[in-house]
């Protein structure tokens, strides 16, 4: 299957200036399968919307008013054209990563999403172990292994309490920002003596 990316555009009326939308989709050819969410940039035109208008797309003036005004002064200049194309940049290689990435990703971001309370619950625990369950095609890469292996302990007697709730954070958070955890490390071995061994070009 081909990955296919749509880019359409709605207007507020019939002029081709009053752009109030850009959509970014993306899916499998021809199955219909969406490679990665729908992306939607809302634009404030500036002008009136007709009602035919609104019929086709369902955006009305008020849910822009509080949007960029790219065209507010009829004309794009670099700086505005450079943001769109890096927003639409930025979609175009998420949907071309592999299926693997964007699940990685995607686990990534509920990692993120648990954690967000400083609590993780047990529901939230099930949760990501059904997610995990399907998308075992995960299971030799990390960190999902890790983080499997990780809540399958931990919901062996079916609860996380909160002393294995805020060690589950740690661990997460150390995989999420795995700079801050080294520095933790390197910052340990202040005012210390270290011996460095093995073969190095310079020095």
């Amino acid at each position: 299957m081909k990955k296919v990316l749509y880019f359409d555009v709605e207007y507020a009326n019939a002029k081709n200036k009053s752009i109030c939308q850009l959509g970014l989709l993306s899916e499998y050819y021809p199955s219909g399968d969406p490679v990665f969410p729908e992306k939607n940039i809302f634009i404030n035109p500036e002008d009136g919307f007709q009602d035919w208008c609104i019929k086709v797309h369902g955006i009305t003036e008020k849910q822009v008013e509080t949007e960029p005004k790219i065209l507010e002064d009829n004309v794009i200049t670099v700086d505005e054209v450079n943001e769109l194309q890096s927003i639409v940049r930025e979609y175009y290689e998420t949907i071309m990563g592999s299926p693997i990435t964007n699940s990685l990703q995607e686990l990534r971001g509920i990692l993120k999403g648990i954690i967000v309370d400083n609590k993780i619950s047990t529901e939230e625990g099930e949760n990501l172990i059904k997610w995990l369950y399907n998308n075992i095609h995960l299971s030799e890469y990390y960190p999902y292994n890790h983080i499997s292996s990780l809540f399958a302990t931990v919901l062996e007697d079916g609860i996380i309490t909160e002393k294995e709730s805020n060690s589950l954070i740690e661990i997460i958070n150390s995989i999420l920002s795995p700079l801050d955890s080294l520095k933790e490390q390197i910052s340990c071995v202040q005012n210390k003596h270290v011996c460095l061994s093995g073969n190095f070009s310079h020095g």
